[in-house]
């Protein structure tokens, strides 16, 4: 089991990735600021997607989980917490950030 903390400044906003890696699934809890919970997604490597609770930040949600369970080949519980005055191209491209130094551990 990994467990890994990251956050990055964009655009004068800090936002924070908590990465846990389990043998069979991930778990990524994604926000701006200090870590808490928002809109959680679930997706599977073979393309299907669902939100299990939440509603300001679906779409950005299930695209993050689809986009991490392709690229790591297991299904992903995500959750996203940002506030309502920021892009969600802003924030995807944090997450990019973010999962990049994820990745290189």
């Amino acid at each position: 089991m990994d467990c890994i903390e990251e956050s990055v400044e964009i655009y004068g906003r800090r936002y924070t990735m908590i990465h846990l890696k389990l043998e069979n699934f991930i778990v990524v809890v994604f926000s701006e600021g200090d870590p808490k919970l928002g809109t959680i997604a679930i997706a599977t490597d073979i393309g299907l997607s669902s939100v299990i609770l939440g509603g300001r930040s679906v779409m950005l949600a299930k695209s993050m989980a689809s986009h991490l369970a392709y690229k790591f080949k297991i299904p992903v519980l995500l959750s996203v917490n940002i506030s309502g005055d920021v892009s969600d191209l802003q924030v995807f491209d944090a997450f990019l950030k973010l999962l990049d130094r994820v990745s290189m551990r």
